[in-house]
């Protein structure tokens, strides 16, 4: 089972590189950030919501923009906010 997500993990991320160009995440995780307009800022609009969504949900269960107005591959290795499930670096650890 594991072993399956881990493959699976590895496409997705390959996914929303080369369909979404949005870069390789090494802990198979994505900081997304939701803005009230479509004319956001990053650097000076503050988000009305942050969460961190693994590969999987973001590239091939559903579509980014869903999840997100600015994708960005994130250091952060903890679960999906999305379906619980841990980041790959857990994943390839066996924590």
């Amino acid at each position: 089972m594991m072993d399956n997500r881990v493959v699976k993990f590895k496409k997705a991320i390959q996914i929303g590189d080369n369909k979404y160009d949005i870069k390789e995440s090494i802990t198979g995780m994505y900081k997304c950030d939701m803005y009230e307009s479509d004319n956001f800022d990053e650097d000076n609009d503050t988000p009305i919501e942050t969460s961190n969504v693994c590969a999987i949900c973001l590239f091939m269960e559903d579509e980014p923009y869903n999840f997100g107005d600015a994708i960005a591959p994130s250091s952060y290795d903890a679960d999906c906010d999305e379906c619980g499930n841990d980041s790959l670096i857990y994943l390839i650890l066996g924590v």
